[in-house]
């Protein structure tokens, strides 16, 4: 049998998540580099593989980590844990309309 053409490992995913914004300059260099921040890890220890001629669908709840999980697969994301492994072409649609002008029919926009 042949090696999958996804494989992900252990993969987790870290985000700082900061209390306040630094709006300038002069009140980042006040406050120091004391900026308060919580951890959100939008991965933790997630592992599958995806055999050659199959398809993947991720599904769940909304800030399950399905964005981040296409991220990470797509190389846009870098895992804080574990890795991943591609072999093959990876396409993604991470935005139902991207690509689209909402004012213009099919033919339209793909001209």
């Amino acid at each position: 049998m042949s090696d999958p053409a996804i494989v992900v490992n252990s993969v987790s995913k870290n985000f700082r998540l900061y209390h306040e914004r630094n709006r300038y300059i002069k009140a980042a260099i006040l406050r120091g580099r004391r900026a308060r921040y919580e951890e959100f890890w939008a991965l933790d220890d997630v592992s599958f593989a995806v055999d050659h001629g199959s398809t993947l669908g991720i599904i769940g709840s909304n800030g399950s980590g399905k964005s981040t999980m296409l991220k990470c697969l797509t190389g846009i994301y870098r895992p804080d844990k574990g890795s991943v492994s591609v072999n093959g072409n990876v396409a993604a649609l991470l935005e139902l309309g991207a690509g689209f002008h909402t004012e213009l029919s099919g033919r339209e926009t793909s001209t």
